[in-house]
């Protein structure tokens, strides 16, 4: 299916009313596991509205280490789809079902997060000890993708998201895209084969890929 930055916007606001009623506060780390979809953009946008901070759970993550995660964090709320709800571990937090989250009008809630403000955490590999939870705020997401000349950026541009949204490969995907105005071109298979990969960018006329 194809989304305008209009949908996405109204659905943004929808799942922001449905974390504020949930409780979500600015600085909040809120959970976020699901599969490579449009509302997992939606939720991102959403979780960012709200002043709070992302924290993504590959759900293809062995048991200990999204239990370790959810622990360590602490997330009182996570958004998730209703396939992966019952795959992960045991926890405390409070299921935000997307599925069942009604895409109904919200106000536009002003954004309430800040440029110091975390936008997400993201966990290392923990190749040499504990993962460690790695804070990332607004700022440095502006600065990867703004202003810069490294890479071109812009509306006319058209960026492929195939990245685990739990690798920092990601960011660039999807903010050099969201953040500019181009267009994003979600993988449509989890762990694609190359041949599929080179068919989505022919496809979709891709001109940006990691």
């Amino acid at each position: 299916e194809s989304w305008t930055y209009g949908r996405l916007h109204r659905r943004m606001l929808s799942l922001a009313a449905a974390l504020l009623a949930a409780g979500v506060k600015p600085g909040d780390p809120v959970g976020l596991c699901t599969e490579r979809c449009p509302d997992m953009a939606a939720a991102m946008l959403a979780i960012l509205r709200c002043g709070a901070a992302f924290v993504p759970f590959d759900p293809s993550y062995p048991a200990d280490r999204l239990a370790y995660m959810l622990a360590d964090t602490a997330v009182r709320v996570l958004i998730t789809q209703r396939p992966l709800a019952a795959a992960l571990p045991r926890h405390r937090a409070n299921l935000l079902i997307l599925e069942d989250t009604p895409d109904t009008p919200a106000a536009n809630l002003p954004p309430l997060g800040t440029p110091e403000g975390a936008a997400y955490i993201m966990y290392t590999s923990g190749s040499t000890g504990r993962p460690k939870g790695v804070v990332v705020p607004h700022r440095a997401v502006i600065r990867l993708v703004r202003g810069q000349n490294f890479l071109p950026f812009g509306p006319d541009l058209t960026f492929l998201q195939l990245s685990n949204i739990s690798f920092d490969a990601s960011t660039l995907e999807l903010w050099g895209a969201l953040l500019n105005g181009a267009t994003l071109v979600l993988q449509p298979q989890q762990k694609p084969t190359l041949q599929e990969i080179i068919d989505t960018i022919g496809q979709h006329k891709v001109t940006t890929a990691w």
